[in-house]
This record gives structure tokens, C-alpha cells and sequence, in this order.
């Protein structure tokens, strides 16, 4: 009975420390035998190979033979302008920028009598129609005076009236004056008689 209470004993403390035992001999072995791989930084490698002489080639240019043969240019055998005879030159009108003065186309007026009422008409023209004519007319008895003036869609020409009634008898010269309303004037006396009953 005491021998196996002995060997009971004898193997609760042989146990624990073989156990240890072995736990630290494992440890040890572990790092006696534990590699450690580093990396090992690889260098390049050049290679350097060389360059063979590069080998010139020189090339003689030959040089130019010399002719002495001229050669003449061909000419054209007709002129460009031979056929300008043909050609009609057309020049434009020139445009007239004269300007013409005016003319006074009455030459004579009718008679008048004394104390009757009297009406008539003086006509002027101008060559340019565009022209703008006036007309005055002075030197008038007493007793008629100058009516009013008209000029026709045509332009070129000025119709102006004398009308009222004589009180004296008598030869009178009438003045006469056209514009053109340029630098255009024209004067003319024309006579009027005057009747007595």
C-alpha cells in the first residue's frame, strides 16, 4: 500500500517537470534551428560591348563636262499682237455737264385797251429739263400785274400770266428775267401797247 501511494506521488512531480522539460527543449531547439532568409539585393550586370571602328567611304563626285554646243530659244513664229487689228476699241459717251441758260420763247404781246380787263402769257424753255425756271416780269401799267406761273411735268420750259385791267394808255416795254436757278439768267424787253377807247 505505501509503495503505490509512493509511486503516485513519485509520478505527480516526475510528470510536470518532464513535461516542462521537454516544453523547453522544444522551445530551445526551435530557435537553434529557425533560418532566417534575408533578401539579397541583386546588382545589373552591364554589358558594355564594343563599337567597331565605323569605316568612311569617300565618293568622288565626277565632275561636270563642259559643252559648248549654245542652244538658242525658240521664238514664237507670230506676234500676240499680230491680230489687235481686229479688235474694236469702244469708248464710252461722255455725259454733257454744260449747262445751257434759258430762253425767252415770247417775242410779242397782244395790244390792251384802256379800261378792259386783259390776260396773256409769256413761255420760257430750257434745254435741261431738269432745271428749275423762274420768271419775273416788271415794268407793267398800272393796272395789270404778273399772275401766276406753272411749269409742265416734263420740266424744260415756264408759262407765266400777265392779267388785270388797263387805266392808262400808252406804249410800255416789259423787262423780262428767266433763271435756271444756276448761274444761268437771260433778261428781254418786250413791248405792250395800250388802246384807248
Amino acid at each position: 500500500m505505501k509503495k503505490s501511494i509512493f509511486t503516485i506521488i513519485f509520478a505527480l512531480v516526475t510528470i510536470p517537470v518532464i513535461f516542462i522539460i521537454a516544453i523547453t527543449l522544444t522551445h530551445l531547439n526551435s530557435k537553434a534551428f529557425q533560418v532566417v532568409i534575408e533578401p539579397i539585393p541583386l546588382k545589373p550586370t552591364v554589358f558594355v560591348e564594343p563599337t567597331p571602328n565605323p569605316t568612311i567611304f569617300v565618293r568622288e563626285t565626277p565632275q561636270p563636262t563642259k559643252d559648248l554646243t549654245t542652244i538658242s530659244p525658240i521664238l514664237p513664229t507670230t506676234s500676240p499682237v499680230s491680230n489687235m487689228s481686229n479688235i474694236i476699241s469702244v469708248s464710252p459717251t461722255p455725259t454733257s455737264t454744260t449747262n445751257s441758260a434759258p430762253t425767252v420763247t415770247t417775242d410779242s404781246l397782244p395790244p390792251a385797251t384802256l379800261g378792259s380787263s386783259y390776260y396773256t402769257t409769256i413761255k420760257a424753255s430750257d434745254n435741261n429739263l431738269s432745271d428749275t425756271l423762274e420768271m419775273s416780269i416788271s415794268g407793267l401799267p398800272f393796272g395789270l400785274v404778273q399772275g401766276p406761273c406753272s411749269t409742265p411735268l416734263s420740266g424744260g420750259e415756264i408759262i407765266c400770266t400777265i392779267t388785270g385791267v388797263p387805266f392808262d394808255s400808252g406804249i410800255y416795254t416789259i423787262q423780262l428775267k428767266v433763271s435756271d436757278g444756276h448761274i444761268s439768267k437771260v433778261s428781254k424787253n418786250i413791248t405792250l401797247m395800250i388802246k384807248s377807247n
